[in-house]
């Protein structure tokens, strides 16, 4: 059998230890910082942690009535969320980061366009290059569109 050498499309390294998103509307409001590491299936670190997160989850899966969204959610949150930052309480006091506090803000009503905006980003390869050629490219792009 011949073995065929393919291009990387992302560094997996960067992809499973993930990388901060700043998070904008269209206004230049902030929505604080998010740290992910890739959402997608082609990176063998999430298919790995996925097949992990069915088996720990199959009891779970069977008894919790979750719609679509809240499962895609749930985990993306478990497996690609890290961390967070910049994001206040009604005090203005920073609200610590946990699993619990992610899937609470991304299934409220207020949350729900944030989190498609950090599973997006999330889920670009383009953010999870690692080589600064490439990432000079896709910076030079997003300068043109904006």
């Amino acid at each position: 059998m011949t073995v065929i050498k393919l291009p990387k499309r992302f560094n997996e390294k960067v992809a499973e230890g993930g990388r901060w998103f700043d998070i904008t509307d269209e206004f230049d409001q902030s929505y604080g910082s998010f740290k992910c590491s890739l959402f997608d299936k082609s990176s063998a670190s999430y298919r790995l942690a996925h097949k992990r997160w069915i088996e720990e989850n199959k009891k779970a899966l069977e008894t919790d009535k979750l719609t679509g969204d809240q499962l895609a959610f749930k985990i993306f949150i478990d497996i690609c969320l890290h961390d967070w930052k910049g994001l206040v309480d009604e005090d203005d006091k920073p609200v610590p980061f946990s699993k619990k506090a992610a899937y609470d803000l991304f299934n409220s009503e207020d949350g729900f366009w944030l989190a498609d905006e950090v599973t997006v980003k999330a889920s670009d390869i383009r953010n999870f290059q690692g080589n600064p050629e490439v990432e000079a490219k896709v910076d030079a792009k997003k300068s043109q569109t904006t």
